[in-house]
């Protein structure tokens, strides 16, 4: 995926467009169909994208996965994880 932009970081404001994004990329796998008839069931729920920054999202997290494909190397999965348990959890030992 060396030739695609990495997905955008994880923040409050950019988490719900990186949910949405996944949901859809599952069930294009699962269901098929056109990523338009997607947007159209999900369109409400992201007010401030546009269709055209939804589909770079697909473009980003389904490059991400693989070369447009699924196939995901154990030492991707091993540094999102990282990143994942970075952005979420707090050692208590200093800030509870």
């Amino acid at each position: 995926a060396s030739s695609l932009p990495p997905c955008p970081y994880v923040t409050p404001r950019t988490v719900h467009r990186l949910v949405a994004t996944a949901i859809v990329i599952a069930m294009k796998q699962v269901n098929g169909g056109a990523t338009k008839e997607y947007w159209e069931k999900i369109e409400s729920l992201l007010l401030d994208i546009s269709f055209e920054e939804f589909q770079q999202s697909l473009y980003w997290m389904t490059g991400a996965t693989g070369d447009i494909g699924l196939y995901v190397q154990q030492n991707d999965v091993f540094q999102w994880k990282y990143t994942w348990d970075g952005s979420f959890f707090v050692d208590c030992n200093f800030s509870c």
